[in-house]
């Protein structure tokens, strides 16, 4: 696969998953559809990250001084689903109103040590 096909296809599937959430959002209500909050956190992973994904991976090309944009994908897209695990995390602790910041400040904390661990498990040419 091209990474303009690559491209492409993220572009679609983040456009269906934002608009699967939006649809969540504004067209269900939580108190008579129980299967709205089920739905409603991975719709928004899948939306954050493959929005953060793409801005994550335009900023590194915009600012880069290579050409084979290939390198990027993994780190992109890693970086991608922890922020997005950081974010859906404090928003379903706070919905349970059990959001504090020394839970924040954890959360913070495991997913370095999980971006330090995968950045030491990477290969080294």
């Amino acid at each position: 696969m091209s990474f303009r096909k690559f491209i492409i296809l993220m572009l679609i599937s983040t456009f269906l998953s934002i608009l699967s959430w939006l649809a969540l959002v504004f067209l269900t209500a939580p108190t008579v559809n129980p299967w709205q909050m089920i739905l409603f956190y991975p719709s928004l992973f899948l939306s954050l990250v493959g929005l953060i994904f793409l801005v994550n991976l335009a900023l590194r090309i915009r600012f880069s001084q290579e050409t084979f944009y290939f390198n990027y994908i993994q780190i992109t897209f890693r970086q991608a689903i922890l922020f997005s695990v950081l974010l859906v995390s404090c928003l379903f602790l706070q919905e349970r109103r059990l959001l504090t910041w020394w839970n924040v400040l954890f959360l913070i904390g495991a997913i370095a040590l999980l971006e330090l661990f995968a950045l030491s498990r990477r290969k080294k040419i």
